[in-house]
């Protein structure tokens, strides 16, 4: 078994606490897991939404990891030893399923930046605001860059989970101690650059899209998502720091600063989660899956529901982690992000920076931009992208590796005559073409077949005639124009 440090006066980091202490503590646990049950059994009862719901329900079970592991942790800290690190992985899943809910909302990923196409670029959010004056919302690459941002907590926050533990096994972890051997200090400033990087992304994307979330009420889910995950830890952070500079300097029985540390803030999270819970509760109600459209009601009309998934394929969909896998990997490749996948046919010209950036991708502007067009894409050896690798050499030294003398398809002349070909001339190039005089002479038969076809109003089937008069008719009058523009000009003389 790992050893453990050895902090005495029982088993947990408040396991002498005061009884009451205690028992509020496991009072409000009980009824934070109850009414997030209750919410999430609400939630999965009417699956009707899979892409949405997926992600609340997802979101709403981290009300109860936070307080039973703050109460256990109360009580046993070798069960909290795990249970901690399974809480803290969590986090980065929550932020990360917050993110696509928004996402979804709107329509997913394409329907997102095909409705932020053409909108002016936003001001920058500190720190980026001290090199960047703005940020091109309509940029597919900005997109991209925010939804790595909030996907590198995701994975930074696993190997922070498992150097803990490595560190809490070897007794360097010294939670609450900010000195240079602690391992809580260096733990705490990747954690913090980390998650600070995440909600930069997640904020710069709400101001991005928050006008066009308002019909899904996203105040309160933003407010509930970032209160528990970033309230929490400042908590901690501020709970430590007060613990250091001497202003707590006992907790009950407790005396030592990781004790007084631990049990307080595992203590106040087990008090506060009942009222989390609660607005989450109201954040994330059921009754927005439910509720019919506001075009189904009036009009002596019935509500339109959608049918539900039954409990069984609700949790399967919901705890499922496929998605996420297939997310992350797209993403990480940035595949299917660039400009001529969500560049539309309409819409005017792009200003400023972005103009710049597509017409360097490839982007013309015609007709003083209302039409645009693509160049065609090059490929990394110079030639442009085609469905056939067939090229026409430019240069006599090209010729050599795509002309081929093809002896075997060559004409011989000692052979059988071929109907039209002038066999009596004689030609240098014996791959030139020849045409027979019966054919294509003066007096030949595609001549008479012309003036044939002459006769009717568009020419035979094979023999098309083009009325080119209407184009002469243009010519001569734009002459005119032009005769009668320069004696206007030149008075006469």
């Amino acid at each position: 078994m790992l050893p453990f440090p050895d902090i005495g006066l029982g088993h947990g980091s408040g396991s002498s606490l005061p009884l009451p202490v205690l028992e509020l503590a496991g009072i409000s646990t009980i009824i934070a897991v109850v009414v997030s049950t209750i919410s999430i059994w609400l939630q999965l009862r009417n699956y009707r939404k899979p892409l949405l719901q997926r992600m609340v329900v997802r979101i709403m079970v981290m009300v109860p990891l936070y307080a039973v592991s703050s109460f256990i942790s109360l009580f046993s800290l070798e069960a909290a030893f795990f249970i901690d690190a399974i809480r803290d992985i969590y986090e980065a899943f929550v932020i990360y399923c917050f993110f696509v809910l928004l996402l979804d909302y709107l329509g997913g990923e394409r329907s997102l930046l095909i409705l932020l196409h053409g909108r002016p670029p936003i001001p920058s959010v500190f720190p980026v605001s001290l090199w960047r004056s703005e940020i091109d919302s309509s940029d597919p690459y900005t997109f991209l860059f925010l939804k790595r941002g909030i996907l590198q907590y995701v994975q930074v926050k696993p190997l922070l989970a498992l150097a803990s533990l490595i560190m809490k096994a070897t007794g360097t972890y010294n939670e609450g101690d900010f000195r240079a051997r602690s391992g809580y200090l260096y733990v705490s400033l990747v954690y913090n650059i980390s998650i600070c990087l995440a909600l930069w992304c997640l904020a710069v994307f709400w101001m991005c899209v928050h006008q066009d979330l308002k019909p899904f009420r996203p105040v309160p889910k933003f407010l509930c998502v970032k209160g528990i995950l970033f309230f929490s830890f400042w908590q901690s952070i501020a709970v430590s720091f007060l613990v250091a500079v001497g202003v707590i300097t006992r907790l009950g029985p407790y005396t030592d600063s990781e004790h007084i540390s631990l049990g307080l803030t595992d203590t106040l999270i087990c008090i506060e989660m009942p009222f989390f819970a609660a607005a989450h509760m109201y954040a994330f109600s059921y009754r927005d899956f439910t509720a019919p459209p506001a075009s189904a009601v009036g009009g002596g009309r019935s509500p339109i529901y959608v049918a539900r998934i039954t409990l069984t394929y609700a949790l399967r969909d919901a705890f499922g982690l496929k998605d996420l896998v297939e997310d992350m990997r797209t993403t990480l490749r940035g595949e299917g992000i660039n400009y001529r996948a969500f560049e539309p046919s309409e819409g005017g010209m792009h200003i400023g920076a972005a103009r710049d950036r597509r017409i360097r991708a490839g982007l013309r502007y015609a007709a003083g931009g209302k039409r645009k067009y693509w160049l065609p894409e090059v490929h990394g050896d110079g030639h442009p992208e085609s469905d056939s690798d067939i090229i026409a050499p430019l240069f006599a030294a090209d010729a050599e590796d795509v002309v081929h003398d093809a002896p075997d398809m060559q004409y011989r002349r000692g052979g059988a005559r071929i109907p039209g070909d002038d066999v009596d001339v004689e030609d240098d190039d014996e791959y030139a073409l020849t045409f027979s005089d019966a054919l294509a002479g003066p007096e030949g038969a595609d001549e008479i077949l012309y003036e044939n076809s002459k006769r009717y109003l568009f020419g035979d089937y094979l023999y098309p005639v083009v009325d080119v008069s209407s184009e002469e008719a243009r010519r001569a009058m734009w002459d005119e124009e032009e005769r009668v523009v320069r004696e206007i000009t030149s008075g006469g003389f």
